[in-house]
């Protein structure tokens, strides 16, 4: 069941960060080098929240 959800959840962000950078102004490697702090950041800081629980 997890592995589902997974799969759903990153196919959700993929098509969301896909029409993100499509209309940010810019080069979309730029938005996707600064991004990319930020996902990991969210992976970390849910990471940290599951653990507490």
């Amino acid at each position: 069941m997890t592995y589902e959800t997974t799969i759903g959840w990153s196919e959700l962000s993929s098509g969301i960060a896909t029409l993100l950078l499509s209309v940010l102004p810019g080069d979309s490697v730029r938005w996707g080098v600064e991004l990319l702090p930020v996902g990991l950041a969210v992976l970390y800081l849910r990471r940290e929240n599951t653990f507490s629980m």
